[in-house]
């Protein structure tokens, strides 16, 4: 088994604005799931600090959880 290519790694700026609908995440994390690579959660500081202004903070964890290529 072969470690996972991690291409970008997510903070707390970008996760909020992934919350937020901002097209220019998402584009990342699909221009990198179309090159066979990973998107990097946010450290647990980041997502902490993101939590604070996130409202649905359940739903922004599962985006993040569940997505194929994070």
């Amino acid at each position: 088994m072969t470690d996972p290519t991690i291409r970008a790694i997510l903070d707390a700026s970008a996760v909020i604005a992934f919350r937020r609908g901002l097209d220019d995440v998402g584009e990342v994390i699909v221009a990198v799931a179309d090159e066979g690579g990973y998107v990097l959660g946010p450290p647990e500081l980041d997502l902490a600090e993101a939590a604070r202004v996130v409202a649905d903070q359940a739903r922004l964890l599962a985006l993040l959880v569940n997505h194929r290529r994070c």
